[in-house]
């Protein structure tokens, strides 16, 4: 995986998860992603398309969910996360994942996105083509969010590596 492509999702999920959340994410230590995730975790798939190709699995604890759906709700109190809650983290979901394709294009990387599907269970397993990439950003006050990247280059191109720092 390019080095500057993780950069620009990272730049991309800190970016709106600051604007929902109204905190600064810090970026926690990178880890080979996992393949089981814990009981309580929603995943958030988003898929890539175009000059990239693979996945995206967004991993939020139940209670981080709650958090930033309740947030991103005008601070509603959210005590299980609903049809409602999980509509808000799929929204959120699709504004890093958009604003990836935006900071990508503008790289010169023709990409789009799937609509974001939520898996919710006591046993997940996700076995991806790819190998994946787990990034922590870690927020304060909502807990951690984990962005689990699992994509390939499909077409070269000629970028230059100041092309893929973020913006």
């Amino acid at each position: 995986m390019n080095a500057g492509i993780i950069n620009q999702l990272i730049h991309a999920a800190k970016s709106v998860l600051h604007s929902l959340c109204q905190e600064e994410a810090a970026v926690g230590e990178a880890f080979g992603g996992r393949s089981s995730f814990p009981a309580d975790s929603m995943i958030i798939v988003v898929g890539i398309v175009g000059d990239l190709r693979g996945q995206v699995y967004i991993e939020l604890p139940q209670e981080t969910a709650k958090g930033i759906a309740g947030t991103m709700m005008r601070g509603l109190i959210i005590q299980e996360v609903d049809d409602i809650g999980k509509s808000a983290v799929l929204e959120m979901a699709n504004m890093i994942m958009g604003n990836a394709c935006i900071l990508l294009s503008i790289r010169k990387l023709d990409v789009d996105i799937t609509p974001p599907a939520v898996l919710m269970g006591s046993h997940m397993n996700i076995t991806d083509s790819q190998p994946t990439l787990a990034v922590p950003l870690i927020l304060e006050k909502h807990g951690t969010v984990i962005m689990h990247i699992a994509i390939e280059t499909v077409t070269e191109h000629k970028m230059r590596e100041n092309d893929l720092q973020p913006a």
